[in-house]
């Protein structure tokens, strides 16, 4: 597991990224994604996570919801990655 590798931000009111880590447990797509993306190629994105760890930050909102990272989210989760 890389978490250590693993990165999250959280927009705060201001607009500003913040870095902070979360239990994935805690962490749902937002609604809206659905009717945007598809959860495509997710077997390749899991093992490229699983061997270099997350490159992109996971953004998620006040509600804990990924606004970017859906497929990255979905990956973890595979990889039973406890901490984000």
């Amino acid at each position: 597991m890389k978490s250590s590798l693993c990165r999250l931000a959280f927009f705060s009111d201001i607009g500003k990224m913040i870095d902070m880590k979360i239990s994935v447990s805690k962490l749902s797509h937002h609604p809206l994604n659905k009717e945007i993306y598809k959860l495509s190629s997710i077997d390749e994105l899991v093992a490229s996570i699983d061997e270099i760890g997350l490159l992109e930050h996971l953004v998620i909102d006040k509600k804990n919801q990924v606004i970017s990272g859906n497929r990255r989210l979905e990956c973890i989760r595979r990889l039973n990655w406890r901490t984000v």
